[in-house]
């Protein structure tokens, strides 16, 4: 006879219960919020830890797993950041282009420009280029990346929580850092590594440069107001110079980087067109240049007029903020507090993988002082001893005995002498005691410097 089956008796659920009363009111703020705190920590906000928005972090990440030193198709490096978070492939491009130019890549194709009068020469289709970390960033960065804690990706594999850079990366980036936020507009001011270094260390603002042949107006500048509070206004403008040409006409020589911004040259084209002036692009290899100069015999327009109007088009004076975020709290932080807390991060980690060498070393070199005494005993005494005869025996740590003994007999017998390799290891092992980070990191930060500066710093 077939056993009956016990009945569970369930908790009965009255239909209100299973729906949840709720404002539309309520739920359009929760939304709102939610969005918002995404969209200000997670997206257009550099992170307090390296000054990359996650995006760079993503790209520069996907980069670092390519072998060093082997350049590799863009498309397949742009491509593999679709492995931590799907962002716009236009915006990807765009972002690697930048980066070469800013030096973290070394790239083989063309990587777009502007010219001096505002036209833009769009970067090539990432088919048609390569690239790879560069020899710089691949010594700024080294295995301290590998130090740093992983967390999980929006699409699910592990990503690296921030890059271990000395100064924030946007401060420095090759084109404006800006950021539409919700409730704020990000826009982070333009310096050169080697004088934010500068800068920091000797506590002074006024040693900050552009990273672009360009000029910032200290005078008018808040460079004090930018260090302790993390808003202040920059001016930054084009080299100006009087010049002559070849026919004795005066004229006014523009130069400066275009990647920050551009002349509005909109005045002196109408003069242009009216006969009085006239343009003449001279860019080089040397960078981007821009002469004006006076048509002869032009009435109505003088030199002088011509520079007055020249300093008028050549700056950009712009309110800029140092915001931040620990990726679920976005905040403002003074210049010069950021600069310290990411230069110290930075020390702190070096220090760590010293150590860590310095273990290894030690270790290593107590391994190397153990394999003629085991491999002796082993031989000639017990051919059968256990881990734990030897350990008694000598009075060696397990790990010791352990990592010798996992060796074949055939290697014990070729090295019963280890001498001169405890010779190399020992005075390894005294340098790495001397390892002063602070001295190290002064020539590392300098090398944020794009290629064809850093062979003279490093």
């Amino acid at each position: 006879m077939a056993r009956k089956k016990k009945e569970i008796e369930l908790p009965q659920i009255t239909q209100e219960e299973l729906i949840q009363q709720k404002a539309i009111g309520e739920i359009a703020r929760d939304a709102f919020l939610d969005f918002g705190n995404y969209i200000n920590n997670q997206r257009h906000t550099a992170f307090i830890q390296d000054g990359c928005k996650p995006s760079y972090r993503r790209l520069i990440y996907s980069a670092l797993q390519f072998p060093k030193g082997k350049m590799i198709p863009s498309t397949t490096v742009i491509s593999s950041v679709a492995n931590y978070h799907p962002h716009s492939l236009s915006g990807i491009e765009e972002l690697n282009a930048n980066l070469v130019h800013t030096g973290v890549f070394e790239g083989h194709g063309s990587w777009g420009y502007t010219e001096i009068n505002g036209v833009y020469n769009q970067y090539a289709a990432p088919r048609y280029t390569k690239q790879m970390v560069s020899d710089v960033y691949n010594r700024v960065l080294g295995e301290l990346w590998k130090e740093v804690p992983m967390v999980e990706s929006p699409v699910g594999p592990m990503e690296i929580s921030y890059l271990p850079l000395p100064i924030p990366l946007c401060l420095y980036m090759k084109t404006s850092v800006t950021g539409l936020c919700i409730g704020v507009k990000n826009d982070y001011p333009n310096f050169s590594p080697k004088s934010l270094y500068q800068a920091y260390i000797n506590n002074n603002p006024l040693l900050l440069e552009p990273n672009a042949n360009l000029i910032i107006d200290k005078e008018n500048s808040e460079l004090d107001r930018l260090w302790k509070t993390g808003k202040g206004r920059v001016i930054y403008s084009y080299k100006l110079t009087r010049v002559t040409d070849d026919f004795g006409n005066p004229g006014i020589l523009f130069e400066g980087d275009t990647f920050l911004f551009t002349p509005n040259f909109k005045k002196f084209k109408k003069l242009a067109e009216e006969g009085k002036v006239y343009m003449e692009d001279l860019t080089d290899i040397n960078g981007p240049k821009m002469v004006i100069s006076k048509v002869p015999g032009a009435r109505g327009i003088s030199i002088e007029e011509i520079e007055d109007l020249a300093r008028k088009c050549c700056y950009s004076a712009t309110n800029y903020t140092t915001n931040v975020t620990t990726g679920s709290t976005m905040f403002r932080i003074g210049l010069y507090d950021w600069l310290d807390y990411t230069y110290k991060n930075y020390i702190d980690l070096i220090v760590k993988v010293n150590q860590k060498k310095i273990e290894k070393t030690t270790f290593d070199i107590a391994v190397l002082e153990a394999i003629p005494l085991i491999s002796d005993y082993i031989l000639n005494k017990n051919p059968k001893a256990t881990d734990e005869e030897i350990m008694k025996v000598f009075g060696m740590l397990q790990e010791i005995v352990s990592s010798v003994m996992s060796k074949p007999i055939s290697y014990l017998r070729k090295n019963k002498d280890t001498s001169d390799r405890i010779k190399e290891l020992k005075t390894r092992l005294k340098e790495l005691k001397k390892f002063d980070p602070v001295a190290y990191t002064e020539p590392v930060s300098y090398t944020h410097l794009r290629a064809h500066e850093t062979s003279q710093d490093l």
